[in-house]
């Protein structure tokens, strides 16, 4: 409980209005987040 246990991203609108694109997919963030999250918790 409390947990995310799903995440979706659309990107169309930063990359129209921003002009903002993309360089990971979301399953790359998602494991560059959980490293980072790990590394300040050692």
């Amino acid at each position: 409980e409390g947990d995310v246990t799903e995440a979706f991203a659309n990107t169309d609108k930063a990359n129209s209005i921003l002009g903002w694109k993309t360089v990971s997919t979301l399953d790359e963030a998602m494991a560059s987040a959980w490293k980072w999250e790990q590394k300040i918790r050692s």
